[in-house]
């Protein structure tokens, strides 16, 4: 488009009333297009952000099952109490992680999430029970 502006400046002048409105249409095309650059990456960091928070609900869901079915393991006599450990510990590393996307700076905060297929590993569904 902007050959075609050069090429009209030259043969009709740059003041001329067709130059000059087609200027102003290449200039707010240009400004369109900058909005929607932006627009688009604002809409990829928002799926980045879809997709870590994704990663961490399953991430929850499992430990919660791993916790339900060591619970589940023990004999009526030991105490829940025998979880506590691995779950502090499951915890703890949780909480660096969820530091670590929080900081918009991080490395891993601006990493940009393409995998949107089913996980490697997928989660057993639970189906709703009726009461």
């Amino acid at each position: 488009m902007g050959t075609a502006l050069g090429y009209a400046e030259e043969a009709l002048g740059a003041d001329h009333p067709v130059v000059v409105e087609a200027q102003g249409a290449q200039e707010a095309f240009s400004q369109a297009l900058k909005v929607a650059d932006s627009e688009k990456a604002d809409s990829v960091k928002a799926m980045q952000r879809l997709f870590a928070a994704r990663a961490q609900a399953r991430q929850a869901y499992v430990a919660a099952r791993q916790f339900v079915d060591a619970a589940l393991s023990l004999d009526a006599d030991a105490s829940i109490r025998q979880l506590m450990p691995a779950i502090t510990t499951m915890y703890d590393s949780r909480t660096l992680a969820d530091a670590a996307l929080a900081d918009p700076a991080s490395p891993v905060a601006s990493d940009v999430v393409v995998n949107d297929g089913p996980s490697a590993d997928p989660a057993p569904v639970v189906e709703p029970v009726d009461a």
